[in-house]
């Protein structure tokens, strides 16, 4: 992974994912911003992730 932000969201993921109830998490929506970046590794997890259309951010509600 190439930036801090994409690491502390896929070490977050893989804490809900690996936790005592496991498999917490099933999808997430976001924009196209820099976190989000490395989301093969998310998606790796078990998580589907989506992303909203440019310039509507309110989609992730």
């Amino acid at each position: 992974m190439s930036n801090w932000i994409g690491i502390r969201i896929w070490k977050e993921c893989r804490f809900y994912q690996t936790s005592i109830k496991g498999n917490m998490l099933k999808t997430i929506t976001t924009d196209n911003g820099s976190g989000f970046s490395e989301h093969e590794w998310i998606k790796n997890l078990g998580v589907s992730v989506y992303f909203t259309d440019n310039h509507y951010s309110m989609q992730k509600v």
